[in-house]
């Protein structure tokens, strides 16, 4: 076998090194030699591949002018190509298109040739020269197109995402079977759509000839425009697609882009737009967010000096709501700017949009990262990290903690939370001895406990253990011998942590909290964030959540809060007691009234408005704009006394410790 593939490789370079300018008509081969082909291909279809080789190579040796030796070659090199000897297929393959004889197969193994260079060999750039080159010799249509089909993928693996694309076009427009070109239409479409950067479509847009791909390039570009705010292009862009499609199908979406900018340009400098839950279970939250947004801008309660509308539109806790109605606002409502986003899984959405529409939107979500989405997007909430730095603070500085354990529940918030956690920890020099993780929704922890604690796994303390357990019986004697097993809890709890952070709500600490203290984890601090600053948290915790540490913004019965001019006019406006929410909302109103007397009347204007803020004066603080574009709120750190809860101080700390 191995004389065999030496005299293949020197007629493989006799083959490529003595190709002459005019090529020669295959010979016939004689009877003889034609009976040799058709053994070969039975020995083909019945995979013994050996014997292909063998009958094969004299041929190719010794009839290379003649139809046998032609054919011969390409048998071959499907042989080479089935057994994976991908090199050898890709050398045969060549030997046919580059001798000095027309063969009826030259584009075949032209074709043949590029696919293993593209797909086995890794050598894209020499496929793409092959192609290139097959290209101008004038291959027929279906030829052609089976060319173009591996120029396209060799083009992908070099990366050139433009070249590639026009590949397809060309497919869309020329492969000679209608069903392909349809198919090829379907791809390039849907490349178009995912795969082009906005500098890509620009060039396709502005350079390809027309056709309705090119529509297509330009609407994509215009969108893309519209993303980085760009409106002004987008908008000619747009207008040409319209021009030369109105009745397609991308025309008439060009065309309601073009009906939102438009309605963008509209804006009613004096209306603010609202979008808050106002049916469904999160309503009364909603409604005292609306209430304290109506007082501070002197809609109910006061004097509307400031002549503001609000156009509200209840989101129902939906994020699908709340997105659309943000849009809503923007086109019919003209609003300058939007207040929304209460809940977490309707900020996204709604901020989402608000970009998108331009529109300077004060989110007053706690998740995580939704200022980032856009310059327009402004957060008046407490947030996580600032509750976080708040309670280390606290424990670190005050009650003098190090170490600290984390038992958390395994999702996205739970892992995210907890990570924060430990970072800031490390970040003020203290120590994450443990961390746990349980399931979401669990509702039995001592396991999630005793491995937090090290009790878990007996083996791991074999060697204390087995001393324990041998105290055990001689404490107990003879009687201990008439007992099956030992008592479970032979091995004390490792507690090496003065408090654990638990990101979790009151229904879980409800159960948490008792089994640590049935795990004999005790004098331990449970440290959690203002979802704990309720009377479910004191009915659900008992007395196990005295040592504990929250934050919020608000202390309901701090005196300051309790004498302050908010809530002396909200209760009287409203017949009741303002919450956090309320004032969440009042401040906020706050913030808009301030921007309002500036005068903007464009949404770019009021959102840099938005950005010079230098301090507002709310109800309780200076509300300051930080580097995040979020409103700084103060941070109350809580803890548990005489079953009710009330501001941490160190004294009364001590006296519990």
């Amino acid at each position: 076998m191995r004389l065999l593939t030496s005299i293949l490789i020197g007629l493989l370079f006799v083959s490529c090194t003595s190709v002459s300018k005019k090529r020669e008509r295959l010979a016939q081969a004689p009877a003889p030699v034609q009976k040799q082909i058709e053994l070969a291909k039975n020995y083909f279809k019945n995979r013994n591949y050996n014997k292909v080789e063998e009958t094969l190579v004299p041929i190719v040796k010794d009839h290379r002018g003649t139809d046998a030796g032609d054919e011969a070659l390409f048998i071959l090199a499907k042989t080479y190509s089935r057994t994976e000897a991908w090199d050898k297929a890709y050398r045969v393959y060549s030997m046919i298109f580059e001798s000095g004889f027309y063969s009826p197969k030259e584009f075949v193994a032209r074709t043949n040739a590029a696919k293993i260079l593209t797909y086995k060999l890794n050598k894209s750039d020499t496929a793409l020269k092959l192609v290139d080159q097959s290209l101008k010799l004038g291959p027929d249509p279906l030829q052609r197109a089976d060319l173009l089909e591996v120029k396209f993928s060799a083009l992908m693996k070099n990366g050139s995402q433009l070249e590639a694309f026009e590949t397809l076009v060309e497919l869309s427009e020329k492969h000679p079977m209608a069903s392909e070109r349809e198919a090829f239409k379907r791809k390039a479409k849907a490349f178009l759509d995912s795969r082009l950067s906005g500098p890509e479509l620009k060039d396709f847009a502005n350079d390809s000839p027309t056709s309705e791909l090119k529509t297509d390039a330009m609407y994509r570009y215009a969108v893309h425009l519209m993303g980085e705010g760009e409106y002004s292009e987008a908008r000619s862009y747009l207008k040409k697609v319209v021009e030369d499609n109105p009745k397609s199908y991308t025309g008439m979406q060009a065309q309601q882009l073009l009906e939102q900018l438009s309605a963008r340009d509209q804006v009613n400098p004096r209306t603010i737009g609202v979008v808050l839950p106002l049916s469904g279970r999160y309503a009364p939250m909603g409604y005292q967010t609306l209430q304290g947004l109506q007082l501070a801008l002197g809609i109910k309660g006061g004097i509307n000096d400031a002549n503001v509308r609000l156009a509200v539109i209840d989101s129902a806790g939906k994020p699908e709501f709340a997105r659309r109605g943000v849009k809503r606002l923007v086109e019919e409502n003209h609003v300058i700017a939007v207040v929304g986003g209460l809940l977490s899984k309707t900020a996204y959405s709604a901020s989402i949009q608000a970009q998108e529409l331009g529109v300077p939107f004060i989110t007053l979500s706690q998740k995580e990262d939704l200022t980032d989405i856009g310059p327009f997007i402004f957060r008046n909430a407490l947030t996580i990290e600032s509750q976080i730095d708040e309670l280390i603070k606290t424990a670190m500085e005050e009650l003098k903690f190090k170490r600290f354990a984390i038992l958390y529940p395994n999702d996205s918030y739970g892992v995210k939370i907890s990570n924060l956690f430990w970072r800031k920890v490390k970040e003020r020099g203290g120590t994450v001895t443990g961390a746990q993780a349980y399931l979401p929704g669990e509702t039995d922890f001592n396991e999630p406990i005793k491995k937090l604690v090290g009790t878990f796994y007996v083996e791991d303390r074999q060697d204390e253990y087995k001393a324990r357990l041998k105290e055990w019986y001689e404490k107990l004697g003879k009687s201990a011998r008439r007992r099956k097993k030992p008592p479970v809890g032979l091995l004390p709890p490792i507690v090496d942590f003065e408090a654990i952070f638990i990101p979790d709500g009151p229904k879980a600490l409800g159960q948490i909290a008792p089994m640590l203290a049935y795990n004999d984890v005790t004098n331990v601090y449970l440290i959690g964030t203002n979802i704990w600053n309720s009377k479910e948290f004191l009915r659900r915790g008992q007395n196990f959540v005295s040592l504990s540490l929250f934050a919020d913004g608000l202390y309901g019965e701090d005196e300051r809060f309790l004498k302050s001019k908010f809530y002396q006019d909200y209760s009287t406006t409203f017949n009741k007691s303002p919450t956090s929410f309320s004032l969440q909302g009042y401040d906020t109103g706050l913030v808009l009234r301030s921007v309002l007397a500036a005068g903007s009347s464009s949404r770019v204007d009021f959102a840099g408005e938005i950005r010079k803020n230098k301090g507002v004066p709310g109800a309780l603080n200076t509300l300051v704009l930080n580097g995040k574009k979020e409103f700084v709120r103060p941070v109350v750190t809580l803890t548990v006394k005489d079953g009710s809860i009330v501001p941490f101080t160190k004294e009364q700390e001590t006296k519990k410790q």
